[in-house]
């Protein structure tokens, strides 16, 4: 009874961990943005430029590099 009252909260807070922002790094030493703004505002902060590599994996957003 207990674990049908936990899981829901549970997935509720896994569902809320990921700000959708997030920028993430990669294996291969890119960065993943869910958008082009985000790579740009990311990588402005940093006082960097930002250069896309291209969609990530899955469309789950865009790969990029802070140069």
């Amino acid at each position: 009874m207990k674990l049908c009252l936990l899981l829901p909260l549970a997935l509720a807070f896994a569902g809320c961990s990921m700000s959708s922002s997030e920028v993430v790094h990669m294996r291969d030493g890119n960065l993943r943005a869910p958008s082009y703004a985000d790579a740009q505002n990311y990588c402005e902060a940093r006082k960097l430029n930002s250069q896309p590599v291209g969609k990530a994996p899955g469309d789950t957003g865009v790969l990029f590099r802070c140069e």
